[in-house]
């Protein structure tokens, strides 16, 4: 696990099972070639309101689960691909003032899906 900062996941024809729980996540990149990535962030903190991770994924998979308090905006450009956000709406915090993961990047003949 990295205590602080930033993320880099490369899985190329393999795979990568991580668990990040850092006090102070400000961004990554993720990339998955003809391999899968399950990237566990619910340990994790942001120290401002957004933080962004590019997704690239080519013949790959990306499964991300993410805090319940997060709201993610995903930017990600698919083709033959597809992107599930399977995360649930947390009622306990208002509407706005939740911390926003901004997921950015291409996906080709992959998925990502996201839940919390």
């Amino acid at each position: 696990p990295a205590p602080t900062g930033d993320l880099h996941l490369y899985a190329v024809f393999g795979g990568i099972k991580r668990r990040v729980e850092a006090v102070d996540f400000r961004c990554g990149d993720v990339l998955a070639v003809f391999g899968g990535i399950d990237l566990d962030l619910r340990g994790s903190a942001m120290p401002t309101w957004q933080t962004v991770i590019e997704i690239n994924a080519v013949f790959g998979g990306v499964e991300m689960t993410i805090p319940d308090h997060w709201v993610v905006d995903s930017r990600l450009i698919s083709i033959f691909a597809g992107v599930e956000d399977r995360t649930l709406a947390n009622q306990s915090t208002p509407a706005g003032q939740a911390p926003r993961l901004v997921l950015t990047g291409y996906t080709m003949f992959a998925g990502v899906t996201i839940r919390n």
